[in-house]
């Protein structure tokens, strides 16, 4: 997998969020799926890729 901030002509899966919300999610304080079910996080393509976002973020250094 790989994470690319940059318009790609055909991205398997885009992950739209403000950035504010996005730093609290990586610092464990908000979790992707209370983001996504508030409309800050969005999710554009393959929704299987997407959810695979939970176990990057667990396995992140805080």
């Amino acid at each position: 997998m790989e994470i690319v901030e940059a318009a790609h002509e055909n991205p398997d899966v885009s992950i739209i969020m403000p950035l504010r919300d996005f730093e609290k999610m990586m610092a464990g304080r908000l979790s992707a799926t209370a983001a996504f079910i508030a409309g800050k996080l969005k999710i554009r393509g393959d929704m299987a890729l997407a959810l695979k976002l939970q176990s990057l973020i667990k396995s992140s250094p805080r």
